[in-house]
């Protein structure tokens, strides 16, 4: 019984070889590794994690300003309450 290429391929059987552009051929682990090779070079996803690191520290620092603005204000409000409860008189 004679298979074709894809069916080898679909079923498991056959070589496993494939041809590079120089027409050698690799077993399967040397282009697993040769794949792992070009993942682990593959930047595409680093600008994403490097914009979310960003975001993460301005969220951080607008929730520290924040919390410092609240307590200016909320300074500000109490010497107003005691400059009109005082009539100015202080």
């Amino acid at each position: 019984m004679r298979l074709s290429r894809a069916s080898a391929e679909l079923t498991g059987r056959g070589t496993n070889r494939s041809q590079d552009f120089t027409g050698q051929t690799d077993t399967e682990a040397t282009t697993m590794a040769r794949d792992m090779v070009r993942l682990l070079r593959d930047e595409e996803g680093v600008a994403t994690v490097e914009y979310a690191l960003l975001l993460s520290l301005v969220v951080v620092a607008g929730m520290a300003a924040w919390q410092g603005l609240s307590q200016t204000i909320g300074n500000v409000l109490r010497e107003s309450t005691v400059t009109i409860a005082t009539g100015g008189n202080n």
